[in-house]
């Protein structure tokens, strides 16, 4: 029943392990299979919950880099009015493939400086003479222009994909949800 599976759930958590049902898609691709899957788990979306994912960064990390309802970095897009852009498959295909639609503005840069470091990136702002990114932990640092060797765009998102594979089915679903009722 749907407490036996709960109870699972939260002890695999507890434990570091997923419980993740037998039949969850393994295809990125299949948004229509991941959202009839996630529509068809028992109980109702838990949008509380799906919250919880995505300020704890044990799960979904999603505030690391993404604002929604005042929680979380703003080192990323603001996911706060996401559900008036788009509807909830947009939501799930971008959480399954985060490559697929990266805007202009959170296109992530390779850079190298002068004294040879190479950084990952996507650019925040340019003030002056000094550019300044966040990396792929949300965290912001800033580079003098000047210091700038090469600087390249990387044809991915510094979301990396698969992120959904640290979540329960319920917790994607939840996730989803919460997301999706930002209105």
């Amino acid at each position: 029943n749907s407490e036996n599976q709960e109870v699972r759930s939260l002890a695999a958590r507890l434990t570091g392990g997923l419980h993740i049902g037998a039949q969850r898609p393994t295809d990125f691709e299949n948004t229509q299979g991941w959202s009839a899957y996630l529509h068809n788990l028992r109980g109702e979306p838990d949008i509380e919950n799906g919250r919880r994912v995505f300020v704890s960064p044990r799960l979904g990390a999603c505030s690391s880099c993404h604002r929604a309802d005042g929680l979380g970095s703003p080192a990323g897009p603001d996911l706060t009015h996401i559900r008036q852009a788009t509807d909830a498959n947009y939501i799930l295909t971008s959480l399954l493939q985060p490559n697929l639609n990266v805007a202009p503005q959170w296109e992530t840069f390779v850079i190298t400086t002068t004294d040879g470091q190479t950084r990952i990136g996507f650019q925040l702002a340019e003030l002056g003479g000094t550019h300044t990114y966040a990396d792929l932990t949300g965290q912001t640092f800033e580079i003098k222009i000047d210091d700038i060797v090469k600087r390249d765009i990387l044809p991915t998102s510094i979301m990396p994909q698969g992120l959904v594979t640290k979540l329960t089915d319920e917790e994607l679903r939840d996730l989803v949800a919460f997301l999706a009722s930002k209105l």
